[in-house]
């Protein structure tokens, strides 16, 4: 684990290890509903850190500030859950992890997944991403994949 602004990181390897021991922590999915209820960690709980109810989820579910919070996003690319642990430090929680690349490295390490459709291809997951979290990139560059919008005068890079 390593320290980062007063929360720490954690691998794969080591949730596995503190959930086999039984530690007593949460594990809150940070990614969207629909995304959480298709695959998630066993015994995770659901806070979307993207809605504006996010610091008041967590508060119903972890109402000590004092217990080990672990949160997590979908990969090494997105910074869902260091976003959210920076929030949950601000709040005043005090022993806060973040799962170092994600959903994916839990995933990629074999460890068991939960959901409705847990060892399902990602394509669910890139059409939300495409579809509902970045409306205002034409439909012509998600398509493609690459990520690129083109209008007349610019072209535009986007990450999701």
């Amino acid at each position: 684990m390593r320290a980062n602004k007063s929360f720490a990181k954690i691998t794969a390897e080591e949730l596995y290890e503190k959930i086999s021991q039984k530690t007593d922590l949460i594990i809150i999915d940070t990614l969207p509903k629909e995304l959480f209820e298709q695959r998630h960690l066993p015994g995770a709980q659901n806070a979307c850190v993207f809605q504006v109810t996010f610091l008041l989820e967590v508060e119903a579910i972890v109402p000590d500030r004092n217990r080990e919070v672990v949160l997590y996003g979908s990969s090494w690319a997105s910074q869902d859950s260091v976003t959210a642990a920076e929030k949950l430090v601000r709040l005043g929680y005090s022993k806060v992890f973040a799962l170092t690349g994600g959903l994916a490295a839990w995933r990629e390490a074999g460890y068991p997944l939960e959901g409705n459709d847990p060892y399902s291809v990602d394509h669910a997951i890139t059409s939300y991403w495409t579809t509902a979290a970045t409306p205002s990139i034409p439909n012509r560059a998600l398509s493609s994949g690459l990520g690129v919008a083109q209008t007349r005068h610019t072209t535009e890079h986007y990450v999701y």
